[in-house]
């Protein structure tokens, strides 16, 4: 029986990403520096490859959906070695597994040796590939930011986020018109959140079901500048339900109640970054019968 040692490294990718990448013979001299050494070449069914120990012919297991990299690696010798590898999944990244067996006669030097070597690779895939995860973020989020909306556009996404929010009441299509850390603040109650997982709550519990049924917005003016957008707007509904957003801690009083609105939204990129909403709320409270008329 054969010593063997099982060595891995969790890696912050999905499973099939380090498959496609580790799997393909091509990409071992970017992480496999124990087996190849420069560009590898096709020959046949087999790669070959310059590894510091002379040229090798290397087999790998046919594409499969189970994350198996299995490789046979024969040396000039003849000596065919197998090498058992694969990725599987761990939590929202993958482990990956290499199986090092101790070759007959092979010294404790020698076992230790190729397992700092095993060791240094798979490090070196993982940090691989996690920066090449961290560098697409980071272009993803520059070209989001680096993207001007037309003034058009504005408008469209702007339309957008109002639909989640009045018609489909769609939290999620609501936030995907959302840059990740946006704010909303309905300024004279100060209401609202910062972040996707607070206006989440904040849509989906205080603003999205506690408009009134007969509610009537009525588009006043618009002004468009460049990544920014200001719309006033008259609204007319019945306080018959609890609106925590708008009249916090006040239960319903069935009054009807008229307010302008002023809503200022600035923009990021091709997502909306902020929300500020204004309107006289002393009015709004002489109108729900909670200060008195001369108050």
């Amino acid at each position: 029986m054969h010593e063997v040692q099982h060595i891995s490294v969790y890696i912050a990718r999905r499973p099939a990403e380090v498959y496609e990448f580790a799997s393909d013979p091509r990409n071992l001299p970017r992480w496999a520096g124990g087996l190849a050494r420069s560009e590898v070449r096709r020959d046949g069914d087999a790669w070959v490859a310059d590894a510091p120990f002379g040229k090798v012919r290397v087999r790998f297991a046919q594409r499969n959906s189970f994350g198996v990299m299995d490789h046979d690696v024969t040396l000039e010798s003849g000596v065919t070695i197998h090498n058992p590898m694969r990725v599987v999944p761990n939590g929202e990244g993958s482990e990956f597994v290499f199986t090092l067996i101790r070759q007959p006669a092979m010294s404790d030097g020698q076992f230790a040796k190729d397992k700092a070597a095993v060791e240094h690779d798979l490090k070196t895939l993982k940090d691989l590939l996690e920066l090449q995860k961290s560098e697409g973020r980071e272009m993803r989020r520059q070209r989001a930011e680096e993207a001007h909306l037309s003034p058009q556009q504005l408008e469209h996404l702007w339309a957008e986020h109002l639909k989640g929010e009045f018609e489909s009441k769609d939290v999620e299509a609501t936030l995907a018109t959302m840059v990740e850390d946006a704010y909303v603040n309905h300024m004279p109650v100060n209401t609202g959140g910062r972040g996707k997982d607070a206006l989440r709550a904040f849509y989906r519990d205080d603003f999205i079901p506690s408009w009134p049924e007969d509610l009537e917005m009525t588009p006043v003016n618009r002004v468009v500048g460049e990544g920014q957008l200001v719309d006033e707007l008259h609204l007319t509904f019945t306080h018959d339900r609890a609106m925590p957003w708008f009249l916090p801690n006040v239960r319903p009083t069935a009054r009807k109640i008229a307010i302008d609105v002023v809503v200022v939204v600035q923009f990021r990129g091709d997502k909306l970054a902020c929300e500020r909403i204004y309107w006289d709320h002393a009015a709004v409270l002489r109108q729900a019968g909670l200060l008195p008329a001369g108050g």
